[in-house]
């Protein structure tokens, strides 16, 4: 029983501990989830002011006045839709690091070449410089997102710039110029230090990621690693190398195609796309709404492929979040091994077999038919069966226990009968 009630004090702990975190995470997200009211514009011009919520599957949920308004979100504007998307990521707690260190928080804001987080309730502020490049991507269209010019020019500007080429033309250009060459796959990285969970170490430098395992050079010869066996640094910047991976090629997806000349301003500070013609940029006239539409479409896929991205390093950093809570809160192998001392004095469960135990039952029995006698039938009376008098008792070895003296008269013997009991 003792080891009953100590389990189920420990069982009560877990749970206890287990709601405090959800509660906790509920509570920082209602008061760091709330998002400031702005003017939202539709594709036919229509405008309402509302704060965002969430997207839920095609729709932008809005709160208009403590009222729930959905809109699709194919039928809002290219910026509003890239707001939606920047906040809803931002909305969801995710994995930072900067200078060796880790937390698990949520994006609150960026100023002053700092990035306000919040993990668990609690404000964090990280140096922009001193992020992984992951999280610089992350913070750069959060802060594209939030119309913050300056800021983003502070810190190496947007994602993916207009530049102007020598013809006038707009022309898309990396805000990094080494990016696509960093990030794209197959190209191999900087040797760096390796670390696992066990602690061992390697110099190796990183090859490509093929599914679930990350792929090394050392030495000369390419080694094959789980990704879940790497410490979480490593896992991190695995992951910050295929974002940069997944931007680059959404990036040179878009040169290849072909499509557009680049983004101009048209005379009413629209942001338009000019298609390329076979004679080349100049050419005949082009559908300015075509090609809205199809430069929409494009920064839909592009934006779309960095939010799965973006969801499945959340995913696989959760995953690992649990798998090292799992192994925080283990047992250790020693001392507490199956054949430690105080496992043997804990008593194992058992099951006791029935014991027979043979007991010794008086019957009394008619000396003159031999028939039982009921327990009501005594000296004096007579016997039910032979209807013969009862003078007296005798004992089982046959000496008189009271009654009548007479002699000849019939007597009432009791019979040692075994009766089988059990327990």
């Amino acid at each position: 029983m003792r080891v009953f009630v100590e389990r189920n004090a420990w069982l009560g702990m877990e749970i206890a501990l287990a709601l405090t975190l959800v509660l906790g995470a509920m509570g920082a997200h209602s008061t760091f989830g709330a998002f400031p009211t702005r003017q939202w514009t539709d594709s036919q011009g229509r405008t309402i002011r509302a704060s965002f919520v969430r997207i839920h599957e095609a729709d932008v949920i809005l709160n208009r006045g403590g009222k729930t308004v959905r809109v699709g979100v194919n039928s809002l504007s290219d910026v509003d839709q890239q707001y939606a998307r920047a906040k809803d990521l931002a909305s969801d707690a995710r994995m930072w690091q900067a200078g060796g260190k880790e937390i698990r928080a949520r994006y609150v804001g960026s100023g002053g070449g700092k990035v306000q987080l919040n993990s668990l309730g609690r404000e964090v502020e990280i140096p922009f410089a001193e992020m992984v490049d992951a999280d610089r991507d992350f913070v750069r269209m959060q802060m594209e997102a939030d119309g913050q010019t300056d800021e983003l020019a502070a810190v190496g500007g947007p994602l993916v710039k207009p530049h102007e080429s020598e013809t006038g033309q707009g022309e898309l250009e990396d805000t990094n110029e080494s990016l696509a060459d960093a990030g794209a796959t197959g190209i191999e990285q900087p040797g760096r230090t390796w670390t696992d969970r066990r602690g061992r170490t390697i110099e190796a430098s990183l090859v490509r990621v093929e599914g679930g395992q990350v792929v090394l050079r050392a030495n000369g010869s390419e080694k094959s690693v789980p990704l879940a066996s790497l410490s979480g640094p490593d896992q991190v910047y695995v992951a910050s190398y295929q974002a940069r991976s997944a931007l680059a090629s959404a990036m040179a997806g878009d040169r290849r195609a072909g499509d557009f000349g680049g983004e101009i301003a048209s005379g009413g500070g629209e942001v338009v796309s000019r298609p390329r013609t076979p004679e080349g940029r100049g050419g005949a006239s082009w559908d300015r709404a075509s090609v809205i539409a199809e430069n929409a479409r494009a920064r839909e896929a592009r934006l779309q492929e960095v939010r799965e991205r973006h969801e499945q390093i959340a995913r696989e950093n959760e995953q690992w979040m649990q798998q090292a809570m799992q192994e925080s809160v283990a047992e250790p192998a020693e001392p507490f091994s199956t054949n430690s001392d105080h496992l043997a004095s804990v008593p194992s469960p058992s099951v006791v077999a029935p014991e027979r135990q043979y007991d010794q039952v008086e019957v009394h029995v008619c000396t003159n038919c031999n028939n039982e006698l009921p327990s009501r039938v005594g000296v004096g009376d007579r016997c039910p069966h032979c209807k013969a008098y009862l003078a007296y008792e005798e004992d089982a070895n046959g000496n008189r226990k009271g009654g009548s003296t007479v002699d000849g008269l019939l007597s009432v013997r009791p019979r040692a009968v075994a009766a089988l009991v059990c327990l």
